[in-house]
Order: C-alpha cells, then structure tokens, then sequence
C-alpha cells in the first residue's frame, strides 16, 4: 500500500514542476529511450537504460502529456482573453474610441 502512496507523491511532484523543468524532464528521458545502444555502451549508461526502462517511459510519457495540457490551457486561454478584450473594445463609446485612436495611433509603429 506504501508503493502506491509513494507514487502518487511522485506524481503531485511531477505536476507542481514549472513547464520549464518538465520540459528538460521529458528531454533527458526521451533522449535516453532514443538514443541508440551503441552510444549509451560508450558512456556506460546501458546498463541504467535496461534497468529503468519502464520508468523512463512512463515518465517520459506524462511530461509529454502533461506539456500538451499545458500547452492548449494556455491556447485557449489566451484566445478567451483576446475575446474579452475585443468585447471591451466593442463596449466603448464612438468618444472613447476616437480618443483611444488618438493616442494609441501615434506610437503604433514604436
């Protein structure tokens, strides 16, 4: 029971990482699953390679996943605010536009 509650901590830890360290993460697991076998028997990493194998790949697998979540929560969201920020544009009074034109117009092309 005690390795099923040591793998969900694993899990909150992974989800609490910033998108950064994910990605570096999910980098050095996939390159270690992808490179070829002759490269890892010079650096004498075949070993760990075959031993940890299934936890590369599930790590490997949830990084992905995980930085595809991210990914799209951060497409949608931004295409929510840019809907928000059209509908406040909308909002304004001919007056307020007009003045809103007046001075966003001269440092457009800053």
């Amino acid at each position: 029971m005690t390795d099923i509650w040591n793998w969900l901590f694993k899990i909150k830890e992974l989800l609490s990482l910033t998108p950064k360290q994910i990605f570096i993460i999910a980098f050095i697991s996939w390159a270690i699953i992808l490179i070829p076998i002759q490269i890892l028997n010079f650096f004498g990493l075949s070993t760990l390679r075959q031993a940890a194998l299934p936890y590369l790949a599930s790590i490997a697998i949830i990084s992905l996943l995980w930085l595809s979540a991210l990914y799209f929560y951060n497409l949608t969201l931004k295409k929510k605010n840019e809907k928000n920020i059209l509908g406040y544009l909308n909002d304004l009074t001919p007056i307020e536009q007009a003045y809103l034109c007046k001075f966003v117009e001269p440092n457009f092309l800053l």
